[in-house]
């Protein structure tokens, strides 16, 4: 990702009121817009594979937790989203949002001498985490709305964490702040050796390759679950118990 220079207007399809140093992108058959073009392609995949809008933003948030794991799109957060039907002419609001885990009660904090719930950073972090959702967003989305198969749109997702995909500048920026590096040692079990590989920030344009991501995901892609269709909710389930382990 290149670092902007100056401010300037942008006449691609479009003039635009404001000045930007992104292009005004266009489209009449369908758009897909992320925070990284490889997100973007996820979702487009789809759309040119003959899926809806839905399976383009189920494939692009898979996409997401692999490429933008330093901006929060994991498999480990939250999805919550506004969406409408065309076809059926109604609004929507989709809630991925965790719920506290059963076990998180006042006596397990005042157990651990705790007077209030730790937010982080530090080893005790994940005290405040909620029962991730995203998973379940997701795949909710895609057996009501959808028309692909969770193999599908779990496809790119899969390549991009085993084989990888190029360091980019904004992701090296957060990795080389030390209170990353210091979070990662501390928590999550196995962090540094997957985000610091040898010990060192990725360089920018550098393959980074997530190989225990992969695993997890391809064993959603691959498994007996692979041909199901959305409207099936047993497959969901299936799926759903491998990527939220």
């Amino acid at each position: 990702m290149s670092k902007p220079t100056q401010a300037v207007h942008e006449f691609e399809h479009h003039t635009t009121d404001r000045k930007t140093t992104r292009p005004v992108v266009s489209g009449t058959q369908g758009i897909v817009t992320g925070g990284h073009p490889l997100v973007s392609m996820a979702g487009m995949r789809m759309l040119l594979s003959g899926g809806n809008a839905f399976d383009a933003a189920v494939a692009a948030g898979f996409a997401a937790a692999v490429v933008e794991p330093t901006a929060s799109y994991t498999l480990c957060g939250e999805c919550v989203a506004l969406i409408h039907d065309a076809r059926a002419r109604e609004t929507l609001a989709l809630s991925g949002q965790g719920t506290a885990p059963a076990l998180a009660t006042v006596g397990l904090f005042r157990g651990r001498k705790l007077d209030r719930i730790p937010t982080g950073p530090g080893a005790d972090a994940h005290l405040s985490f909620t029962v991730p959702g995203a998973v379940d967003g997701y795949l909710t989305l895609l057996e009501t709305h959808g028309t692909k198969s969770v193999s599908e749109v779990l496809a790119l997702a899969v390549q991009y964490a085993e084989h990888g995909f190029p360091m980019y500048e904004y992701m090296h920026g957060l990795l080389d702040i030390p209170e990353t590096r210091t979070q990662f040692d501390l928590y999550p079990p196995g962090g540094t050796a997957v985000f610091y590989p040898g010990g060192r920030v990725p360089e920018v344009g550098e393959l980074f390759v997530q190989p225990a991501l992969g695993g997890t995901l391809a064993a959603a892609h691959r498994g007996r679950h692979q041909g199901a269709r959305p409207s099936n909710g047993r497959h969901r389930r299936g799926a759903r118990a491998l990527l939220s382990r």
